[in-house]
């Protein structure tokens, strides 16, 4: 029997799922492999900086200006970019739990895209200097 103030967690065997519930909090139920990246994501347990590729259906569709949103919604530094092969490229910068959530959304992209694939790997402070001056995030050209 779980006491009053007792948390619990239940690994469901085989499964991704990590369900979490406590007197006043309910039943939270957290996707385990999102739990996993953000960890993979953290550097020095604040901060990130990732470089990501996504490949598809993703330039034509507003995919750029869909990232640019994203970013900027999650107070995220970096740019984007379409590449001339049909790859969209990113670099998201700022707190790991952000930008992780990102990367996971990237896997979707806005409602016109077909995302088959979305790359990710640590990235340096330099590569934000490909921004535009002034800019926190900005939409960069094609190259």
């Amino acid at each position: 029997m779980i006491g009053c103030g007792t948390l619990w967690q239940e690994l469901r065997k085989g499964g991704t799922q990590l369900r979490v519930s406590g007197a006043a909090a309910g039943f939270e139920v957290l996707n385990r492999s999102l739990q996993q990246l953000v960890e993979e994501h953290t550097i020095g347990g604040s901060s990130a900086i990732r470089q990501v590729m996504i490949r598809g259906r993703v330039q034509g569709v507003g995919y750029r200006a869909w990232v640019e949103h994203q970013a900027k919604a999650r107070q995220l530094e970096g740019w984007v970019r379409n590449r001339r092969d049909g790859r969209v490229e990113a670099l998201f910068a700022g707190p790991a739990a952000a930008v992780a959530d990102l990367i996971v959304r990237c896997r979707r992209g806005p409602a016109a895209a077909l995302v088959e694939a979305v790359q990710d790997e640590p990235a340096g402070s330099d590569a934000l200097n490909l921004r535009r001056a002034g800019e926190r995030f900005s939409v960069l050209p094609t190259i």
